[in-house]
């Protein structure tokens, strides 16, 4: 039956799933931005950085102590800051977090 949706509404179901099994908070079209946005490396001949990134903030070190991006330490706080620049509508809504 999934199968035998438009592409837009597969993506509009993943969305409202994400929505239903996720506890941090995300934008409600969180699935589709980020397919939006694997797409938008692919087209442009870039690595798939948010592929890359999801894997280092999700899996741990081999002693097990952290997760393979530290988010208690730079470049953490580069990147997340970044990320806030750039997702933020204005400037005024970005704000270094001093705890890297």
């Amino acid at each position: 039956m999934y199968s035998q949706l438009s592409r837009q509404e597969q993506i509009s179901i993943l969305d409202q799933m994400y929505q239903l099994t996720n506890k941090a908070p995300a934008r409600s079209n969180f699935i589709s931005n980020t397919l939006q946005a694997m797409q938008h490396c692919f087209d442009t001949g870039r690595t798939n950085v948010i592929d890359n990134l999801s894997y280092c903030l999700g899996t741990k070190r081999a002693d097990n102590s952290d997760s393979r991006l530290p988010t208690a330490r730079m470049p953490f706080g580069l990147i997340e800051y970044n990320a806030l620049f750039f997702a933020s509508h204005s400037r005024q809504q970005v704000h270094y977090q001093d705890n890297c």
